[in-house]
């Protein structure tokens, strides 16, 4: 059995060489490995448990692009038909390419022409790389590399596996696609014969008992407050922006962005935090209102899963179209997000009469509460709604887009119609049974427990052999074992 891994950040390489480590215990398995990061590349090489064939730095892969290669329009329609994908959209997956879907620093911007060489350098190394291939396994879904190898995979006949959040509580899935579809949980949801079990029914009931403390996600609470430490002005934080500003460019992203111009972001990201903590109001509307929180940008949310509403602005203009006359939109900024955004981006929503954008330190669970409907890209506050009775309406691809009882649309148009619809208590006691099944198929499909809270927190980056470890193998092994049969 021949797999590639591409891992990364966040302590993903670690857990998923001690992966690497089991599969190669329990199965005859050649490995080949693909690593963002130079620091993730050079553990791997020196330190890593598994035994790699070939290893790969996707940062080498970027330095080594060509300045320019000869456009072929029909080199280009061919690869789009292979993939059965937009290579446009592609594009737009990869913040660091497409940078009008932010407003992050980066050294410069790529015109179209370096774009179009950039793809026409990485698609056939990358289509290389899975050659005799049988199982693709990546970190998370959130690049343009790993939709490429999706995308690439799915061409070949190749398996294809990544891991994603069920949101009610630290389980995750083994998913075969790159949109947040967990497909054995929906499989299980949508049979006839299924019935709702206790379990699921105790999944849930912990899951409002966090709503209602207040400790939904410690986690996700910890993950923000870590992103929102790094960015104040503080005498470690300022002695790691000097330190960073002297490593070697070798050693860094190639647009990473130069110490001359990390300052005066620096200086902006201050004053747009200024802005946000002291301007955005911080109290509920006396109208009716529609609560559409802030995705944090640029993330998958946006760029892949709810890639038609990556602007934000643009959406909220949309939305205010779609609201009764005396209803008005509640927005809340993300709290990681404060001082990314630019000021004007906050002052324009606030022209539009019927929008209200307030302050992220407004309890997001309150927010829902006092809600007519909720709408949500992907995130996680549309799990919440349901939880918690109200209308939801999602606009991308989540793990519960699916559910009978959520609002899934493709067009925004289509939300004032819903917005109007009588919503009765008997809508909510049916939407609360129906999430009581997603919750039982939770508990009789197949996935892992992350028990400990190792993922997306500083213990990630233990190399040690961790629970999680060996739970991520354990649920893995059904995958390769399908492979093995094929």
């Amino acid at each position: 059995m021949r797999l590639l891994l591409f891992t990364g950040f966040s302590g993903f390489t670690q857990r998923l060489d001690n992966v690497a480590n089991l599969i190669q215990q329990q199965f005859d398995a050649e490995i080949d490995a693909l690593v963002y990061g130079e620091a993730n590349y050079a553990y791997l090489r020196e330190r890593g448990k598994a035994s790699y064939g070939d290893l790969w730095c996707v940062e080498h892969l970027f330095r080594d692009v060509p300045p320019t290669m000869p456009e072929q329009p029909e080199e280009l329609r061919r690869w789009e038909y292979k993939l059965g994908h937009s290579l446009t959209k592609l594009l737009y997956s990869e913040r660091t390419f497409v940078q009008h879907t932010h407003s992050l620093p980066l050294q410069r911007q790529l015109s179209q022409g370096e774009l179009i060489t950039h793809l026409l350098y990485l698609m056939p190394r990358l289509d290389k790389f899975l050659k005799d291939k049988d199982f693709v396994y990546v970190y998370t879904p959130a690049s343009l590399i790993s939709e490429l190898l999706f995308y690439l995979a799915r061409s070949r006949g190749i398996g294809f596996a990544t891991m994603n959040q069920r949101r009610l509580g630290y389980q995750w899935s083994i998913c075969r696609n790159n949109l947040d579809v967990h497909e054995e949980l929906m499989r299980v949801y949508g049979d006839p014969n299924f019935r709702t079990n206790d379990a699921g029914w105790r999944r849930l009931r912990e899951f409002q008992d966090g709503l209602t403390s207040g400790n939904k996600d410690a986690i996700q609470a910890a993950y923000q407050h870590e992103h929102l430490r790094q960015r104040r002005l503080t005498p470690g934080n300022l002695m790691g922006f000097v330190r960073r500003s002297f490593i070697s460019r070798r050693k860094r992203f190639y647009l990473a962005p130069s110490r001359f111009q990390r300052i005066p972001h620096l200086m902006r990201f201050k004053l747009r935090e200024r802005y946000c903590l002291r301007h955005l109001a911080r109290q509920f509307p006396e109208r009716p209102y529609v609560y559409f929180p802030l995705s944090m940008i640029p993330e998958a949310s946006t760029l892949i899963r709810g890639q038609r509403f990556y602007d934000q602005l643009s959406t909220i203009k949309s939305l205010s179209l779609e609201l009764p006359v005396d209803w008005v939109l509640l927005v809340r900024e993300h709290p990681s997000s404060i001082g990314t955004n630019p000021i004007g981006f906050y002052r324009e929503a606030a022209r539009i009469f019927n929008v209200r954008v307030v302050s992220p330190a407004l309890d997001p669970t309150e927010c829902i509460r006092r809600s007519q409907a909720v709408v949500t890209i992907s995130g996680t506050t549309g799990m919440e709604a349901l939880v918690l009775g109200k209308k939801t309406v999602v606009l991308g691809s989540a793990i519960y887009s699916q559910i009978d009882s959520v609002f899934s649309v493709d067009e925004i148009s289509n939300v004032g119609a819903i917005l109007r619809q009588p919503w009765e208590p008997r809508d909510e006691e049916n939407q609360l049974a129906d999430m009581a099944r997603f919750a039982s198929a939770m508990e009789e499909s197949n996935a892992f427990e992350d028990t400990e809270g190792i993922l997306w927190s500083k213990a990630a980056f233990s190399p040690d052999l961790c629970p999680v470890d060996t739970s991520l193998f354990d649920a893995l092994k059904p995958h390769l074992n399908d492979v093995i049969e094929k």
